[in-house]
């Protein structure tokens, strides 16, 4: 029966393909090193050393108290840690050691990644689960340094892996109910934003029809992807689900500063890729491929295993109907249920438990109007006391930002950040009331350590300004306020003297 049930599944319903498992497999790694050589290890002095920059009244009041792996092992343990890191992540992507690295690697990334809490962006999490999922599947049977004999796959784990990848667009389709989406408008605020719109962002603003038409488009986009993911029927969709993901993430890519969310974007595409898809491409083809099956003989006797399945897709689905309940276009379904607060809202087990998978807020665009779209300024003052920015003269009084030409703000003041810094000043904005003075010091410091030396000399005070740029709708569209707060000031006389 059993039997029958595997091979019914397996013909109309799973589709799957080893190598598809290891595209998925290198592209994960590749993410997972891509981000510990250019994001962690070189800014470990900056971000996970400085108490000033990850000052605990920051961390603590939003993510509460977890395990600081840095204090734990002191700064030289905690670098030869991302060292050996960075080498699992390598052993990982070539298949090295297939089974023994996926487990050490996800605990090991997983610490990392509480260490720099408020740097967090869905990327990670994406990983994370990317990593957990490939602990259950045989991601180095084909294209790995060492090859596996073993060509049965759980099937919770198979599924796991596609109901992750459906839920993480379905939950970001459900979360978009708020009046920006329903009317069409997110996206103009999206390109709005002085730190999340790209170059052909700042063009499309110029665009409010188009930007309208996007809104809807990728509305009906993610809600389509995981309807094509899990579709029940003959007709197998994910080969069409796959590439509209890549699409999505492009798309995004192209009007945001979102980070590396294509590259985790192309691993989920990867995993979905169907038999059919490598058939047409006879030079990989691969002996093993013709014995991909899904068994269900060993469903039986690994007890432990798939009971660890059945409980991890539970919690995944608990963090994500935590979202649906909170506000989403479910919400007034799912409270209308007796008990719905208890069984849909509140958590069953801790905050860290299998961390990424407890709460799962996977929202790609953001949900709400943001209330304020500016950024900071950094603004020099010269010894005949001009102020500058990037260079542009703006007057002799601080206050004459207030009336700084908005068509150089839109241009977006040539703002160029680091990813890493960029996630950090996002934070800055979003929980500036958290950080300390000693945190805002540090930024005009580093600033002028890294000023050019033509300046030197010349440049007596920096000040760290916040341009608010507050979105007001009239009903029709949205007109922009512009206001300045000063932040900090420094005084490189001063500074010099110290």
């Amino acid at each position: 029966m059993l039997k029958r049930l595997g091979n019914h599944l397996d013909r109309k319903t799973i589709s799957f393909d080893f190598r598809s498992l290891a595209l998925w497999r290198i592209i994960t790694g590749l993410a997972v090193l891509y981000d510990l050589v250019f994001y962690k290890f070189l800014f470990l002095e900056k971000y996970y050393f400085s108490g000033i920059l990850r000052p605990e009244s920051a961390i603590e009041p939003y993510y509460g108290t977890g395990f600081d792996v840095v204090n734990a092992l002191g700064e030289n343990a905690f670098i030869a840690f991302i060292f050996f890191s960075i080498l699992l992540s390598i052993c990982f992507t070539i298949g090295l050691l297939d089974r023994f690295v996926k487990p050490i690697l996800f605990f090991c990334y997983s610490l990392i990644i509480v260490n720099s809490l408020y740097l967090i962006t869905g990327f990670h999490f994406m990983v994370l689960v990317s990593l957990f999922w490939s602990i259950f599947l045989p991601t180095g049977t084909v294209w790995s340094c060492v090859k596996h004999r073993d060509f049965s796959i759980h099937p919770l784990a198979l599924y796991g892996l596609y109901l992750q990848i459906a839920l993480i667009y379905l939950t970001s389709f459900l979360v978009k109910n708020g009046a920006i989406w329903l009317d069409g408008n997110a996206i103009e605020l999206v390109v709005q934003d002085e730190y999340f719109a790209s170059g052909f962002g700042f063009q499309l603003r110029n665009y409010p029809l188009v930007l309208k038409v996007l809104t809807y488009v990728a509305l009906v986009w993610e809600f389509l992807i995981p309807v094509f993911i899990l579709w029940p029927f003959k007709r197998n969709l994910k080969l069409i689900a796959a590439m509209m993901i890549v699409l999505l993430h492009l798309g995004i890519m192209m009007m945001a500063q979102v980070g590396p969310f294509l590259i985790m974007g192309m691993a989920f595409s990867a995993a979905l890729l169907p038999k059919h898809f490598w058939e047409r491409w006879k030079f990989l083809k691969n002996d093993s491929s013709s014995k991909s099956s899904v068994s269900f003989k060993g469903v039986r006797t690994a007890y432990l295993k798939t009971f660890l399945l059945l409980a991890v897709i539970a919690i995944m689905l608990k963090g994500n109907l935590r979202y649906w309940y909170l506000g989403s276009h479910v919400s007034p379904l799912m409270r209308s249920i007796p008990g719905s607060y208890d069984l849909f809202y509140k958590r069953w087990i801790p905050l860290y438990f299998l961390y990424g998978f407890n709460d799962q807020p996977w929202v790609f665009f953001q949900m709400n109007a943001t209330s304020d779209l500016g950024l900071y300024l950094i603004i020099e003052e010269n010894e005949a006391g001009v102020f500058s920015l990037n260079g542009i003269e703006i007057g002799k009084e601080i206050n004459d930002l207030n009336n700084i030409d908005q068509a150089k703000f839109i241009n977006g003041f040539g703002h160029h950040l680091e990813y890493t810094d960029y996630l950090y000043t996002v934070s800055l904005k979003d929980y500036s009331d958290r950080f300390t003075s000693a945190t805002y010091q540090e930024m005009l410091v580093e600033y002028s350590l890294k000023m050019d030396k033509e300046k030197e000399g010349t440049v007596e005070n920096l000040y760290l300004v916040y341009l608010s740029k507050t979105p007001n709708w009239n009903g029709t569209s949205y007109a922009y306020e512009f206001h300045t707060y000063c932040l900090q000031e420094l005084n490189l006389n001063d500074l010099k003297s110290e």
